[in-house]
Formats: structure tokens, C-alpha cells, sequence
């Protein structure tokens, strides 16, 4: 049986395959063994198949045309729909009503989640620049732009007693250029700000300075 013959898989195709071959088998009936009876009984079953098929491709067809007359028609409603419920809020906030949402059956506002204190800076890393600054940079969580966080960055040169906040940034990197000139090491906290919300300090971290730099740029830093 060649592929051109071969029977098919899905009723639509089996319908049109026995459609391409029914005027043969009854020309040709008493040559490939049909009786004739049954074989115009099946035709005609045939027949009724056939129009149940196109009745579907028609209804599939105009159920596609009456679908996007839906969407067409659909589309400048919802925008008008979006613009009262917009009024509708609008009204509730201003005109000092308790009922306006249950009256319009629509869901106020959600209470806004209190936003939490950022996370602490980890992996933080400094490198020793060739004009002397050193660059910081480091990892945290809840940062991304437009999350609203920002750092401070605090120091302590060796001799000091305590840190000091050296900077601000609002991503996760700085540049310190206010290392005093012959200091022997700096040691560095990051700690996140967001709203009122303040975050923890990172551990500290300390570079050591005046040494051969490593890797061509960068000081020892080690966790304090």
C-alpha cells in the first residue's frame, strides 16, 4: 500500500480519503467483491457524513468571524469601563463615603504590604585603583532599581576607634577617595536604607594598604 493510499488517522481525513474513492468502488462494485446493496447504503451514509463535515466548516468559519466582531466590539468597552472604575476610586478616596465600593461591587484598594528593612550586604569586595581610591562593591537582596534602596558606606582607617560614614549609594557599588594618604588599612561596613526603614550592618571587611598589589590592582582584604 503506497502512502498516497494509505488509510488515515483522523475522521476528517478518513471522510474526505473514502469521498475521493466511493464513485470508483461503485462504478467497479462486482470487481472488488462490494455488493452493490450495501455499498449504496454506505454511500449515502457517506453522503450525510459529508454534510454534517461541511455544516462544521462553515460554523467553524463564522464562529472565528463572530469571535473577532467580539474582540473588536469588546475593546472600547473595556476602555470605557476602565475609565469609570477609575472614577469610581477616585470618588471613594475624596469624598470621604465608606460605602462607595460596595455600592459600585468592586474591591478597594488592598492594604499596601509594609515594605521591610533591606537585607544585609553580603560578599562584599575592594580593590586597591591605581590613584589610590578604593573600590567597594557588593551583593544584596531586595536592590534591584526601582526597589528604592540605598547605602551607606562606613569606615574606620587603622588608629581609629569607631567608623564613619564615608558615602552613599544607590547601587551596589563605591568608589572611596577620601583614604588618608599613608593610612595602613581600611576597614569598610555597608548597611542598606530604604524609606525609614534601616537595615543591618554587613561584617566588616578591611583592606590593607602600602603593600605590593595583587593581581596588578588589588589589596588584601580580609573579613574583620
Amino acid at each position: 500500500m503506497t502512502a498516497q493510499n494509505a488509510w488515515p488517522g483522523t475522521p476528517k481525513q478518513q471522510v474526505n480519503w473514502l469521498l475521493e474513492r466511493i464513485a470508483d468502488w461503485t462504478t467497479h462494485a462486482a470487481d472488488i467483491g462490494l455488493d452493490p446493496t450495501e455499498l449504496s447504503a454506505f454511500s449515502a451514509q457517506l453522503t450525510w457524513v459529508q454534510t454534517n463535515l461541511n455544516d462544521a466548516i462553515s460554523a467553524r468559519s463564522i464562529a472565528k468571524g463572530k469571535t473577532a466582531t467580539f474582540y473588536a466590539s469588546a475593546e472600547p468597552v473595556t476602555e470605557s469601563a476602565s475609565a469609570l472604575l477609575k472614577t469610581i476610586r477616585a470618588y471613594a478616596a475624596t469624598s470621604g463615603a465608606d460605602n462607595v465600593y460596595e455600592l459600585a461591587r468592586i474591591d478597594p484598594p488592598a492594604t499596601p504590604t509594609p515594605v521591610p528593612a533591606p537585607t544585609i550586604p553580603t560578599d562584599i569586595r575592594t580593590t586597591v585603583q591605581n590613584d589610590g581610591s578604593i573600590k567597594i562593591t557588593w551583593k544584596a537582596k531586595n536592590a534591584a532599581p526601582g526597589a528604592g534602596t540605598a547605602f551607606t558606606i562606613h569606615r574606620r582607617l587603622d588608629g581609629q576607634n569607631s567608623y564613619e560614614m564615608v558615602g552613599t549609594s544607590g547601587v551596589r557599588s563605591f568608589v572611596d577617595e577620601t583614604v588618608t594618604p599613608g593610612a595602613a588599612s581600611a576597614s569598610y561596613m555597608i548597611r542598606g536604607i530604604r524609606g525609614d526603614k534601616v537595615g543591618d550592618f554587613s561584617e566588616a571587611v578591611t583592606v590593607f594598604l602600602g603593600k605590593a598589589p595583587m593581581n596588578g590592582n588589588e589589596g588584601l582584604s580580609l573579613a574583620a
